[in-house]
């Protein structure tokens, strides 16, 4: 690959800001490692409690690829099960992301004060933050969507340039670099599913540069052929555990909500993108003098827009309920350094005044701020307890009525709830928290029907409890209330009368019940 000049070498100004935004990030990670599992991390834990054959089918049911499950089987087992072992491989893909944008934004816009600027939010930012230490795959997304990116603008560079020299390809570290670039989609797509729909963006890009190249003369785009029918193949067994999970895609309806979302990405859009284009467009972006070592924006724009797009629309047409930003994690990860690559391709003091403002509003915007102020000190962004849960009825070991309010509450009825495995109900309650080690037994309910999963004999056996039994719902206080007094009810209609008592209150709502 022919070098391109993107400017002198690092200031040590900037130099030293990385190193300081770099290690600031990672003290916020560090320090948030040990905070209590949430539900999703829950589902993590309990797919890498049991043996290595039951991590596939445990993920599988919670609607995620294996991928990364295996992953965290080998830190819980190694490091311990605890939750910063299930933590660190986001923990290390939150770090790495860092470096990662910093080289993007860099080579995307020959300026390390974009490259400062980009990494500042991916550091500080707590959409970041969060995902950066949640056992769950979305960090990893974040770091491997942005390297995937980075190599789909090197192939796409690469062949701009040998088309223009006239197919000389043999001159090229082409092959290494479709090839990583081949390992990178596919690995993403196993990441999680929800990825395919940037990868289906980079495809849109890629028909189009095609079509405008094959109209050219001699232009030979055989060496794009190979690497995309290859991630072609790698991707197909995918889309068989994919069309199963789109079967219950009413469900993610619980989950998604097209007003926020949209309201969230345009207020993104706002902060991050507005500014510097309206500078840009009065200076027409001096970068865009190396067309051909550099992505366009129109391409960046792309990528961070279609996929937003899609699950907006995607929720608004109910044909695929997917507006949540964990759903858009890989365009919000390049949204950011496509912020950096606009400042970054604007020349002298336009360049400084809107990276000044740029930062400015992403300091007073970010939530993260206000948390820390409105708390005192550095907030906890996980509000569910669940050790406090096991602690309780540790003490008072009984049965237990759990409500955990999953997405799939929706689909659950009287004449349906027997189609759902009552194990992964259980699983909050069966990984890094079981409950049933201190002679606890769980009887699953879901939220939206309570009496489908409580059966005849169940209703029973809580009836003849002597010291009664603990009602657990993750809900609103009032929610929890309503399905208590219900469930109340259930059990005054044989004549069993019992008394509730509320031990823990919201997001988890623990009542003791006992005979009266």
């Amino acid at each position: 690959m022919s070098k391109i000049s993107t400017g002198p070498k690092i200031h040590p100004l900037a130099f030293v800001s990385l190193l300081l935004i770099i290690g600031f990030g990672t003290l916020l990670r560090w320090l948030a490692l040990s905070e209590p599992l949430w539900l999703d991390e829950l589902h993590t834990a309990w797919s890498v409690s049991g043996t290595w054959d039951q991590v596939a089918s445990r993920a599988i049911a919670g609607n995620q690829s294996p991928l990364y499950f295996w992953l965290e089987y080998f830190c819980f087992h190694v490091l311990g099960g605890s939750e910063m072992a299930l933590r660190i491989p986001s923990f290390i893909a939150s770090i790495l992301l860092m470096p990662v944008m910093v080289a993007c934004v860099r080579r995307w816009s020959g300026s390390w004060l974009g490259a400062v600027l980009a990494t500042g939010v991916a550091a500080l930012h707590d959409q970041f933050i969060f995902y950066g230490v949640e056992a769950r795959p979305y960090a990893m997304i974040q770091v491997a969507s942005l390297f995937q990116a980075f190599l789909f603008f090197e192939v796409m560079a690469d062949v701009s340039r040998n088309d223009v020299a006239g197919n000389q390809w043999k001159r090229l570290r082409w092959p290494s670099c479709s090839l990583s670039w081949c390992c990178a989609t596919i690995f993403l797509f196993y990441l999680h599913y929800t990825t395919i729909i940037f990868i289906a963006a980079e495809g849109l890009l890629l028909f189009s540069f095609i079509v405008a190249t094959g109209r050219r003369k001699g232009a030979s785009l055989w060496p794009l052929f190979c690497p995309c029918v290859c991630i072609l193949l790698g991707v197909l067994p995918g889309f068989i555990h994919l069309m199963q999970l789109g079967g219950g895609r009413s469900a993610w309806s619980a989950m998604s909500n097209a007003d926020a979302y949209g309201l969230q990405a345009l207020a993104y859009g706002l902060i991050y993108l507005v500014p510097g284009i309206s500078v840009g467009l009065l200076q027409r972006f001096q970068g865009e003098q190396f067309p051909m070592a550099l992505p366009k924006l129109t391409w960046l724009l792309t990528l961070v827009g279609i996929p937003m797009l899609f699950c907006y629309l995607g929720t608004q047409g109910r044909f695929a309920p997917l507006a949540h930003v964990r759903f858009s994690i890989a365009s919000l990860t390049l949204l950011v350094a496509t912020m950096g690559v606009i400042v970054g391709r604007l020349k002298g003091r336009s360049q400084v005044s809107l990276a000044i403002v740029t930062a400015l509003l992403c300091i007073v915007t970010n939530p993260l701020l206000g948390w820390w102020i409105d708390n005192g000190g550095y907030p906890r962004q996980r509000r569910e307890d669940w050790r406090e849960v096991f602690l309780t009825v540790a003490e008072d070991p009984a049965t237990i009525v759990f409500c955990p309010n999953l997405v799939e509450d929706s689909l659950v009825t009287s004449q349906s709830a027997t189609k759902f495995p009552r194990d992964y109900y259980r699983f909050a309650l069966a990984g890094l928290y079981p409950v049933e080690t201190v002679g606890c037994s769980i009887i699953p309910a879901a939220i939206q029907d309570t009496s489908a999963w409580l059966t005849e004999l169940e209703i029973l056996q809580l009836s003849e409890s002597p010291r009664g039994f603990w009602l657990l719902v993750r809900a609103y206080p009032s929610d929890a209330q309503l399905i208590c007094d219900r469930l109340l009810g259930e059990l005054d209609s044989i004549g069993i009368g019992f008394q509730a008592r509320r031990t823990l209150s919201a997001p988890l709502n623990l009542f003791r019940l006992e005979p009266k």
